[in-house]
């Protein structure tokens, strides 16, 4: 029963565009846990502006399958490229700063991070839904 009542309680919480960014721009290491999360919200062909968290656990089995964003340069060009968005990232006073561009539009958001593929990753997520 208890578990019961732990995923219900996980099924009305919403995980949003801007939890994501903010858990990106915090983060001091890579995390599987994050990768799950972009994964879910970003990785598919159609970006989600929101989910919930039992949607991530649901999704565990594929955990093997899920790109190291946060961790691997290349997956975040893959990424970026599914969303039709440019960046660029360089080293900052502390630690990187990206700027995410949308050709189409020439929309540009920038994200800080102590690592340069959460930097990245927290622009590309902030131009596609203006956080």
């Amino acid at each position: 029963m208890q578990n019961t009542m732990t995923q219900d309680a996980l099924s009305e919480r919403k995980f949003d565009l801007a939890d994501l960014v903010s858990s990106l721009v915090s983060l001091n290491s890579p995390s599987r846990a994050v990768d799950q999360v972009i994964e879910a919200m970003l990785g598919g062909d159609a970006a989600r502006s929101e989910i919930a968290p039992i949607s991530v656990l649901g999704n565990k089995w594929l955990y093997s399958e899920t790109p190291y964003y946060t961790r691997d340069m290349k997956s975040v060009e893959g990424l970026a490229a599914r969303r039709g968005v440019t960046f660029s990232t360089e080293k900052a006073t502390a630690g990187f700063s990206a700027t995410a561009s949308m050709p189409k539009t020439g929309q540009r958001r920038t994200a800080s991070s102590s690592l340069a593929t959460a930097a990245a990753i927290a622009a590309i997520a902030s131009l596609s839904y203006g956080v």
